[in-house]
């Protein structure tokens, strides 16, 4: 391959032109310039899978957790949903719930809290773990914990927001059944004719029966 450069240029004296030729071989030169764009369109060809594979596999991945994701956009419309979130809620499809406001999702005895809450996202940019009542397709209610995180742009504003939605319910159960025992314990401990000390691993005295309060209560 052959780069030809030509010139035309007058002369001094007289008005005779002459024509100036440069001629260069750059048969060497084409050939690197064209591996170095086969390797570039390689490498634009791979980063596309690349980011095909990625984003399904994150698909799979959100897909598959047993919290509810959900993103919204800044009013709380509903734009994306996992599996778990359509069924904590109640529905039988994503269609179901894209669209709903995620207000209508949360009892309204927590209203005022949610939008405390949201103040803080549009502050600090997240908030984490707070406990509401939401509401399934059928009216009922159900403990959950709630975190969400806005996502920005470039230019740091908020375009939408991601929600986690963890339901609590059995550990509620188990914290109210546990609270249960502990009052039905004390009542026990309570009627016993004699004093009783519960004692933990430092010596300190935790619990005692009424009993051992009056006991003490006598002791100057």
């Amino acid at each position: 391959v052959m780069l030809l450069n030509a010139r035309q240029i007058q002369r001094l004296l007289g008005e005779e032109r002459i024509i100036l030729l440069a001629i260069e071989d750059v048969t060497e030169r084409k050939k690197i310039e064209g591996a170095l764009q086969t390797l570039e369109d390689k490498y634009h060809l791979l980063m596309e899978k690349a980011l095909v594979i990625s984003e399904e596999t994150l698909h799979l991945v959100v897909e598959s957790l047993i919290v509810g994701i959900t993103m919204t956009d800044l009013q709380g419309t509903i734009l994306q949903a996992n599996k778990a979130f359509v069924l904590l809620h109640g529905f039988h499809s994503k269609e179901e719930v894209i669209g709903r406001n995620i207000l209508e999702l949360i009892n309204t005895i927590d209203h005022k809290k949610a939008q405390e809450n949201m103040n803080k996202l549009e502050m600090e940019g997240y908030f984490r773990d707070v406990e509401f009542m939401l509401l399934k397709v059928d009216g009922s209610s159900f403990s959950a914990e709630l975190s969400a995180s806005a996502i920005k742009d470039k230019t740091g504003n908020t375009q939408s927001i991601v929600f986690l939605t963890r339901d609590i319910t059995y550990r509620k159960l188990s914290e109210d059944a546990l609270k249960a025992n502990e009052a039905l314990l004390q009542a026990a401990i309570n009627i016993l004719p004699v004093g009783l000390w519960v004692i933990d691993a430092e010596g300190k005295i935790v619990n005692s029966s009424a009993a051992a309060q009056r006991s003490c209560a006598g002791v100057r």
